[in-house]
């Protein structure tokens, strides 16, 4: 029987506010920087918000183990207004389903913001993360199959084979 965990808004809104919403109101803003800047200006501003957020949410992540982290960022997702769901697989693998799209209207005018969403999850959980559905594409939820890395030989947990030495 699969273990499955389900995450509901924290009590944390203030960060939730300040990292996660993106009002759909100011998608025109958006479609202003295209005519204004051309399209690299978009996903520089969808990099800067994954940034921005990843700053905001390392701390949660650091230093735990594989299923920990995992938990952490759908706890995070939550908190955005994703609705995230974990499935147990396996010890080393996830099955991470969004329930709801935060930003489902600006994505379907600026796609390169599921880009760095996919990012975001990967560079939070650091672990191989691939897109198994696509809200977008037609499915009815996003779902991330999440894959644990090979820890180096003696690391501390929490740090894979492709983190730097620096701890």
């Amino acid at each position: 029987m699969p273990r499955r965990f389900q995450f509901h808004l924290a009590s944390n809104r203030e960060n939730a506010a300040r990292f996660c919403r993106w009002p759909t109101e100011k998608l025109f803003l958006h479609a202003f920087l295209v005519q204004l800047d051309g399209p690299e200006k978009v996903k520089q501003v969808f990099r800067q918000r994954r940034r921005s957020m990843e700053a905001g949410y390392r701390g949660r992540t650091k230093g735990k183990e594989f299923e920990q982290r995992v938990s952490a960022v759908a706890a995070v997702l939550t908190e955005c207004g994703y609705m995230a769901e974990v499935e147990f697989v396996n010890p080393d693998e996830f099955l991470l389903t969004l329930g709801n799209c935060a930003i489902r209207d600006v994505a379907k005018r600026f796609p390169e913001a599921c880009d760095e969403e996919l990012c975001l999850v990967r560079n939070l959980v650091n672990a191989k993360v691939t897109r198994v559905s696509h809200l977008l594409a037609g499915n009815r939820h996003c779902s991330y199959r999440i894959c644990a890395k090979a820890r180096r030989k003696g690391a501390p947990a929490g740090q894979t084979a492709s983190d730097e030495d620096a701890v």
